[in-house]
């Protein structure tokens, strides 16, 4: 019986391993978008030009 509960918790970590690759695309996803807005807002935020 122990034998068995630690196969099934030893194969279940398969069970596991798409969400945890949906959690890490939806993290890449969540830093370019990041950096994109960052990259948008950046020219607002320090003007390159004195205004007048």
């Amino acid at each position: 019986m122990e034998r068995f509960l630690e196969n099934v918790m030893y194969a279940s970590r398969w069970l596991l391993a798409p969400v945890y690759f949906g959690l890490s695309l939806a993290l890449i996803a969540l830093a370019l978008k990041f950096f994109q807005e960052i990259l948008h807002v950046l020219p607002n935020v320090l003007p390159w030009r004195r205004p007048i």
